[in-house]
């Protein structure tokens, strides 16, 4: 069997190649997708719910934080302090009157600047007492003292507890309960505290956030009981033992488990404030439903894929194998030193490519030799003139050294001096390896074109330099400074009757570095505005050192880099030179 595979002719063979390569791949390609695809959507489902969870349980937190700074500004308030300190029996009197109204005043504001506060009772253990609402009154006793007393915190938060207005409604509530001392003597207790949150409003705030999966939403105490879900019947009762024993122990999070034998995305999360848990339960099957969706499309579009697949294999075999056969029989040809064949394809796709490939081939094989020949002999030529065109500056560059030590014996200290710069010079012209150097290193090198022309002219000007300390390492182009003081020495002060300065000076723009050369030579009268980077091929007038600089900058840094030039008649001239910090 798999010898009459091997034997099959080559269309046969591409079609079958093809249509294996393209399904198996496909199939286990649509196998790992949907596997990967479910993982995926339980994996958003639960990071989604996880981050939803979180923010119930900062907004549960933030509530309880805020009436628990709410219950210490109320019990440390003198107005408070004097309601439960002051006798019973002086109920008429002025203070007492004003003591209650104050007290009474708070607590109203209470009520109306926070909507989950559902009542808050006052109770002093010298008998007076304060309700905000008709739900019944808690009775206080011993154990509730006693409990308060011996709590790590000052306060305590229980629930849920029913409470049953006048008007016979019931409410599901949330307390905090607390003790309230003198605030003159810190160890005497004078009341209780107690402020009400309607669980009602705890369940608004899931429902609303737990878009779809709030039925089987739970907050907990530490003891597992229900303090607030959508099932009001369960308020009060311990939650299911099938969820306590798959979540206890649990940190907060997201995880898979079974419940009642189904396969369950629970998700956790833990009120910081009382150690509470808030618990969501999101059954797989109705993620599932989201994959199903997504394993019925994967399965459509691979029998699409599949098909034309299949299509496109029969074609692309029949469209590529005719024009090969046809080059394969003249090769053959050319096998045989036949180079006056061509290959003709009208077509301009990868065999139209290689049909012209080949066509070239056959054209240029009998001068192919000739052409390797002489291209040899003209590299070497190259060599040879690169080696002499290098061998001429270090010559030179030599001989001036020859000439500097013969100075030197001779003891012409000014003739040492100015060949010693005129061989730095041109030693730093031939380093053909550095391109970018420190600006401190080209100020160097300028310096000796500088005592040069100090010669040549007699010291007619002066170069002073005003480079920051801290703008020496930085890299600039080599060489680009020289031609510009040349254009100031030769054109600006060279014409002048007086002796000329020259100012060299840094400044830092933005992220790039502006060097500004000024001089006080007579000028250019021509000049009508200044003369940006941009403009500058545009005026004859400007030298060619100039226009290599500016162009030497573009090229290398961008169209924004580059020199600015303005001058006026016997002012001098400002040539402005811009490039980027590179450190």
């Amino acid at each position: 069997m798999w010898k009459r595979l091997f034997n099959l002719n080559l269309r046969n063979k591409l079609n079958l190649y093809c249509y294996i390569l393209s399904l198996v791949p496909l199939i286990i390609i649509c196998i790992f997708f949907y596997k990967i695809s479910t993982d995926i959507i339980k994996e958003k489902v639960g990071s989604y719910d996880y981050s939803t969870m979180n923010n119930i349980r900062d907004s549960i937190d933030f509530i309880m934080e805020d009436i628990r700074g709410l219950s210490r500004f109320f019990i440390a308030n003198v107005y408070t302090n004097r309601f439960l300190t002051d006798p019973q029996q002086n109920v008429q009197s002025y203070e007492k009157v004003e003591n209650t109204y104050e007290v009474n005043n708070m607590l109203i504001y209470m009520m109306n600047a926070k909507s989950y506060i559902k009542s808050i009772f006052i109770s002093g253990f010298n008998g007076s007492y304060i309700m905000t609402n008709s739900l019944n009154r808690r009775e206080v006793d011993d154990d509730t003292i006693k409990s308060l007393k011996l709590s790590k915190e000052p306060y305590k938060w229980s629930g849920p507890v029913k409470k049953i207005s006048s008007a016979g409604f019931v409410t599901n509530v949330i307390y905090l309960e607390r003790l309230i001392n003198d605030i003159n003597r810190p160890d005497r207790t004078i009341g209780y505290m107690c402020i009400d949150i309607d669980e009602k409003f705890i369940y608004n705030l899931y429902t609303s956030k737990l878009i779809g999966h709030s039925n089987n939403f739970f907050m907990v105490d530490n003891n597992w009981k229900v303090l607030s879900s959508v099932n009001k019947k369960l308020l009060g009762k311990t939650l299911d033992s099938s969820i306590t024993e798959v979540a206890n122990g649990r940190n907060d999070g997201y995880f898979l488990e079974k419940i009642n034998g189904q396969q369950t995305l629970i998700t956790i999360s833990t009120i910081k404030m009382t150690g509470w848990k808030i618990i969501n339960l999101i059954p797989t099957s109705k993620i599932a439903i989201e994959s199903s969706v997504v394993g019925k499309m994967i399965f459509l579009v691979a029998i699409v894929v599949v098909l034309i697949s299949f299509i496109i294999t029969y074609l692309f075999s029949y469209e590529v194998l005719k024009p090969l056969n046809k080059l394969n029989s003249l090769m053959g040809n050319v096998e045989k030193d036949n180079f006056k064949i061509r290959f003709n394809y009208a077509k301009n796709d990868e065999i139209g490519q290689l049909a012209n490939s080949f066509n070239k081939m056959v054209e240029r094989i009998n001068t192919l030799i000739y052409e390797v020949y002489e291209v040899e002999i003209n590299q070497k030529e190259m060599q040879i003139k690169v080696l002499q065109a290098q061998i001429n500056p270090h010559f030179l560059y030599n001989s001036l050294n020859n000439l500097k030590w013969m100075a030197i014996m001779q003891q012409a200290d000014a003739m040492e001096d100015i060949i010693s710069s005129l061989s730095s010079l041109l030693y730093y012209n031939i380093d053909y390896n550095k391109d970018m150097v420190c600006i401190h290193e080209e100020i160097k090198q300028l310096n000796n074109y500088i005592k040069i022309q100090k010669v040549r002219y007699l010291d007619k000007f002066q170069v002073k330099f005003s480079i920051p300390k801290e703008f020496e390492d930085y890299k600039m182009m080599k060489f680009i400074l020289q031609p510009i003081v040349e254009n100031a020495i030769f054109h600006g002060i060279a014409p002048k009757d007086e002796k000329g300065l020259i100012i060299i000076s840094a400044f830092r723009v933005d992220q790039d570095i502006m060097i500004v050369v000024q001089d006080d030579g007579v000028g250019i009268d021509i000049m009508k505005s200044r003369i940006t980077s941009d403009s500058l091929d545009k005026y004859g007038f400007i030298g060619v050192g100039l226009r290599n600089i500016n162009e030497r900058l573009k090229l290398r840094f961008g169209p924004q880099y580059g020199i600015s030039i303005e001058s006026k008649p016997d002012m001098g001239m400002r040539v402005e030179l811009l490039f980027p910090i590179i450190e």
